[in-house]
């Protein structure tokens, strides 16, 4: 196959993501991951000129690329599948088309990626569908300057914040300095970075901005979604019967309150405390969809898990963590199990983040020249 093989519905998507977003070179070697068990759709959905295609576009630029189908049918093993382990050591780039098999989750994917120089890819996109859809369509330029700009003004930490929204969340806390600093720490490093300076991980479309560390935070946090992953494990739905409460002191979950969800997080939450202690409670993380186009537009032709990504991506959406634990050997997942909110009002210092569930980096004028330099309108 030939790269005039691809349709020009794609093709935009494809060249924008191989040589902005991945960064693909020639000499090097890649290998695209897929789920046997995609192709007959569910949340892994594949398709297998998607897999043809990034294999052609590889070889337009002088990059070796290879496909490599595997079942994983047991997502609860506590171990990265060790096929794509070595999959990941032994290619320059690993582009991975699952959606269950994430780079956030398993802490065997970062430490390869950072200890051996490699580059972790995730395609979100995987149809045709998908790949010529505003959402994948919206050049990667555009898209990492929204996440630039949305994350400026944490700085590396030290202002006050103020969260609210219309069913009844209010948490007021103080932003933190990134892991490993204290707050008035000089050498602390800022929040704000694009994807090209941090060459270990590269997810095409982009989809949230980095994590931020809050400390002091009290409140009450009113959820009826979570992140799509967690759910599944949990053997909840993405969006909730019924809202989920959680109340926060001093930086600790002490009370979740609702239907058959909180009782799920209640437990699953009590059930980790064996493993990691009080650390269970704590209530550390925040940050936001950043993708202004991260939706489909018939909902009902995908699973419940891969809408509700889209809809933890987009722009008017805000997340906190309410579980946030580090992998041990016995458990060697990332847990952060997060509640998610819409039309939340985010200031930071005396800096509006989001007002009304707009995200109001899309009106920085960096941002706004760049959706100017590409004719979108929003």
């Amino acid at each position: 196959m030939t790269l005039s093989a691809i349709p020009k519905s794609v093709r935009p998507a494809i060249d924008d993501m191989i040589d902005n977003c991945y960064e693909i070179k020639r000499g090097q070697k890649a290998v695209i991951a897929a789920q046997t068990e995609g192709l007959q759709g569910g949340d892994n959905r594949i398709d297998r000129k998607v897999v043809d295609w990034l294999i052609a576009a590889c070889a337009e630029r002088g990059a070796l690329a290879k496909a490599l189908w595997f079942d994983h049918p047991d997502r609860y093993d506590g171990k990265a599948p060790a096929v794509l382990v070595e999959a990941l050591k032994e290619n320059d780039v690993f582009i991975d088309c699952s959606f269950d098999i994430t780079w956030e989750e398993y802490r065997e994917f970062r430490n390869i990626t950072l200890a051996e120089g490699k580059v972790f890819c995730r395609l979100a996109a995987t149809t045709p569908e998908l790949l010529s859809s505003r959402w994948a369509s919206t050049p990667y330029e555009l898209q990492s300057e929204i996440r630039y700009q949305a994350t400026v003004p944490f700085g590396n930490g030290g202002a006050d914040f103020l969260l609210d929204t219309p069913n009844g969340t209010h948490v007021e806390g103080i932003i933190l300095p990134p892991n490993g600093y204290r707050l008035g720490d000089p050498e602390a490093p800022v929040y704000a970075k694009y994807r090209k300076d941090q060459k270990s991980y590269r997810p095409f479309p982009e989809w949230v901005t980095p994590p931020v560390n809050i400390g002091n935070a009290n409140g009450n946090v009113v959820f009826d979604r979570t992140l799509s992953w967690w759910s599944s494990y949990l053997g909840i739905d993405p969006t909730f019967e019924q809202p989920v409460r959680l109340t926060i002191e001093n930086g600790r979950t002490v009370s979740i309150e609702g239907g058959r969800e909180a009782d799920v997080i209640r437990a699953f939450m009590d059930s980790l405390v064996p493993i990691y202690g009080d650390a269970v409670y704590q209530f550390g993380y925040l940050h936001l969809g950043m993708h202004p186009f991260a939706a489909v537009e018939d909902p009902s032709r995908y699973s419940p898990g891969f809408v509700r990504f889209l809809d933890h991506s987009n722009a008017s959406t805000l997340h906190m963590h309410v579980c946030e634990v580090p992998p041990t050997d016995a458990f060697t997942y990332r847990v952060h199990l997060t509640c998610d909110v819409k039309n939340a009002t985010l200031r930071v210092g005396d800096q509006y983040i989001t007002r009304d569930g707009r995200l109001l980096a899309l009106d920085h004028p960096d941002v706004k020249e760049r959706f100017n330099k590409y004719g979108i309108q929003i």
